[in-house]
């Protein structure tokens, strides 16, 4: 089953927009697996908040997850470049109950773009917004071009780095923090590091080893853990939400991505988060 699509043209008026980058430079850690089933319990949670999800990687891993099929042509945050109308080129998922801006081929050219000020066209377009969304949460590429400063500098609320709990995924959190200082001084003084999920958290000693010193170094801002499950991968095939999959370790799943999500928005509201 795939998710049925439909054009979303409505407007919530003026309220507070969360807009948050989910970011990390090594593949295989969860960044997309992250930003698809939180950005689903956000949704699912009380007051029902209104969630868009920006698919900036010309992988297009995330407009696949959700269960959308990636564009030949102009789709998504590329076609919006062209008339500076983000709303336009939303899709609904109803599958996921949330927005989604997709994907498509374009977005490999706007990665090798030296334009200047393109690294600020989503920001400038996300300002513009109408602020139909509670929560936007961006998919950032497995690099640190262009793409990902792009996230980054829209990312008013913080980003999110998801990591696995392993020496080789630790080692490049030094180099993302870095980037989201450099962002935050040059572009976006929201971007702030707001939250760290663990994934893929395996019952061994050397992942609970690793566990332990990210929680050490980044203490209250670890959001939460993820333990592996296979049936992320079916979740992902089937291009839905782990709610429509009815097992023990897809419940399991669901209550630790509400529970991220929980604390992500109390954090969110306790200590602010400017659109």
């Amino acid at each position: 089953m795939r998710a049925t699509l439909t054009v979303t043209t409505t407007s919530k008026g003026n309220q507070t927009m969360h807009t948050l980058a989910v970011v990390h430079h090594k593949g295989g850690v969860g960044k997309t697996t992250t930003t698809a089933h939180l950005g689903h319990a956000l949704a699912a949670g009380p007051g029902a908040p209104k969630v868009l999800l920006i698919d900036l990687d010309p992988q297009a891993s995330l407009t696949r997850l959700v269960g959308l099929t990636p564009g030949a042509g102009d789709v998504g945050y590329a076609a919006a470049i062209d008339d500076h109308d983000i709303e336009a080129q939303v899709v609904r998922s109803d599958e996921w109950g949330l927005d989604v801006l997709p994907a498509g081929q374009r977005h490999a050219r706007i990665e090798r773009s030296s334009d200047p000020g393109t690294e600020q066209q989503l920001r400038l377009m996300l300002e513009e917004a109408t602020a139909r969304w509670d929560y936007v949460l961006i998919d950032a590429p497995g690099s640190l071009g262009m793409l990902t400063t792009t996230a980054l500098a829209a990312a008013a609320s913080g980003v999110i780095v998801p990591t696995t709990p392993d020496y080789l995924a630790l080692e490049p959190l030094k180099t993302i923090i870095q980037l989201i200082d450099t962002v935050q001084t040059a572009y976006q003084p929201g971007c702030v590091l707001r939250g760290v999920v663990i994934n893929a958290q395996a019952n061994t000693r050397e992942h609970a080893h690793h566990a332990d010193q990210l929680q050490q170094v980044f203490d209250r801002q670890i959001l939460g853990a993820v333990p592996r499950r296979t049936v992320l991968q079916d979740t992902a095939s089937a291009g839905l939400p782990l709610t429509r999959i009815r097992t023990g370790p897809a419940a399991g799943l669901v209550h630790d991505y509400d529970q991220i999500a929980s604390r992500l928005a109390a954090q969110l509201t306790s200590q602010g988060a400017p659109r």
